[in-house]
């Protein structure tokens, strides 16, 4: 599944937005999933590069924040949970709690 533009864009504002209400920073997401701060700028600008297990990881890191911060998500339109099971067969989406069990690495 791709984007087109438009979704492109509402999945920016929408990750950008659950950023906020995570009240996490970037270190702290790159820290917890063990990724790149190219990977996450990339995810949270939505670059043509980025790989879309990278988008899904970062979109169920900062629902799961939001939720355990008290908040309300704000809801994703494309990112939703009736696609998971398609972005999961199509990219091999890991789960979060997964990604949080591994080893830290140096």
């Amino acid at each position: 599944m791709s984007l087109n533009a438009s979704e492109r864009r509402r999945t920016r504002d929408e990750l950008a937005e659950n950023f906020r209400r995570s009240g996490r920073t970037p270190t702290d997401v790159e820290r917890d999933l063990g990724i790149s701060e190219r990977d996450l700028d990339a995810v949270l600008a939505m670059d043509d590069d980025v790989h879309p297990a990278t988008t899904w990881l970062v979109r169920d890191y900062l629902v799961a924040e939001v939720e355990a911060a008290g908040g309300e998500v704000f809801p994703f339109t494309s990112l939703t949970e009736q696609m998971r099971d398609a972005a999961r067969g199509w990219f091999g989406i890991a789960d979060l709690d997964d990604v949080r069990a591994r080893p830290a690495t140096p």
